[in-house]
């Protein structure tokens, strides 16, 4: 951007718009020599930097997803013998108190015991998504608008309450329309209320970083660039899938085991076997 920024300097004839190529370009240097960077901010605002410090080896994921699905049967099974046992339990105080005070107690402790085996069962929040599976996925990038924002430009460039400016600036982001990108640059040029100029610049980022992440969504360009950061923070699984080449995991108790196959051999033996002990009958 500083070399496009350069150039145009050198031939732009209005002094106005060379004040302004000139302010830019300070601005980009300054940033550049903070250490900003825009895709590493996108990377960061949408969490995607999260994704990738969150992703598991798909060997391990299958493992741990098979360790929960055995709990979760263990759970369930655990579950399913205490409600038995307290239905055993209830329908052995319902007849001994039918046979002592009538039906109508005993039909009410039978359903007193069977109503709380039932709320325990329903207590059980197995099958949702878990709060860590949800924090380490990135936000989806938001499509861009073409929602008519003219009230909103006037209001940001000239209503004379600070708040009213403020507040226009962040519409104008969350409107996701990128024609309201420059609109946003003059409030921060412009403006003579610091509050209103932060905002601009604040929430003009935003808007922009949607824009740029949109795009390299739809080029392919962000993809490329997650699979180096995975591969520079050591998780780039599939290529140490192909160098291990390990196989498949063994199953989980939860599964059943496959067949085994019997060998030529113990077929063999199987049938002397079962040939000496015909031979011992025929003798006795």
């Amino acid at each position: 951007a500083l070399t496009v920024l350069g150039e145009r300097y050198k031939v732009e004839p209005d002094a106005t718009v060379k004040q302004a190529i000139q302010w830019a370009g300070k601005k980009i240097h300054q940033a550049s020599q903070s250490g900003y960077s825009t895709i590493n901010e996108i990377f960061r605002f949408f969490g995607i930097d999260r994704e990738i410090a969150k992703l598991v080896d798909p060997r391990e994921e299958e493992l741990m997803r098979r360790m929960q699905t055995s709990m979760d049967n263990a759970m369930i099974k655990s579950q399913n013998d205490a409600a038995s046992r307290r239905m055993t339990t209830a329908a052995a105080l319902g007849v001994g108190a039918t046979l002592i005070a009538g039906p109508l107690t005993g039909g009410i402790l039978m359903g007193s015991a069977m109503t709380g085996s039932a709320s325990d069962i329903a207590s059980s929040n197995m099958g949702g998504p878990r709060r860590e599976e949800l924090s380490s996925k990135r936000t989806p990038p938001p499509i861009p608008s073409d929602v008519n924002i003219t009230i909103w430009v006037r209001r940001l460039l000239e209503d004379p309450n600070r708040e009213n400016r403020k507040n226009a600036a962040i519409e104008l982001a969350n409107f996701n329309n990128p024609l309201a990108l420059p609109h946003l640059a003059t409030a921060l040029l412009n403006d003579m209320d610091p509050v209103v100029r932060e905002a601009a610049q604040q929430y003009g980022k935003v808007l922009y970083w949607k824009m740029i992440y949109w795009e390299m969504e739809q080029d392919g360009t962000l993809e490329e660039e997650f699979k180096v950061r995975a591969k520079a923070a050591g998780k780039d699984f599939a290529e140490q899938a192909k160098l291990s080449e390990t196989g498949p995991l063994s199953p989980s108790k939860s599964e059943p085991p496959p067949m085994p196959q019997a060998s030529h051999a113990d077929i063999a033996q199987i049938l002397a076997k079962a040939e000496a002990e015909r031979a011992k009958r025929k003798k006795r």
